[in-house]
């Protein structure tokens, strides 16, 4: 399954847990990470990154993405990187 994109955020996990009142050592966090390209057609990073984001995760923080674009030839060059950590609820003991 993957991660709605309203539950990968720009805010911080110290911001997130304020406004959720949820305490941070409740959670694992897990880096993500996303890595793409594509030629001359539409591109979406965010879906790219949130169908990588592990199914366990609540949400993601910290989410930050960037874009290259090269062209040679006539042709436009994409290439895509995105990351954020994943913050996954502790399993219940």
């Amino acid at each position: 399954m993957t991660i709605s994109l309203e539950k990968i955020l720009t805010i911080s996990a110290e911001e997130w847990s304020k406004i959720e009142s949820s305490a941070l050592f409740d959670y694992k966090a897990e880096g993500v990470h996303y890595h793409g390209a594509a030629s001359d057609e539409d591109v979406d990073v965010h879906a790219g990154f949130a169908s990588v984001v592990p199914d366990n995760a609540e949400v993601v923080v910290s989410y930050r993405f960037n874009i290259a674009l090269a062209g040679t030839g006539g042709r436009l060059n994409c290439n895509l990187s995105a990351g954020g950590t994943a913050l996954i609820p502790k399993e219940k003991k």
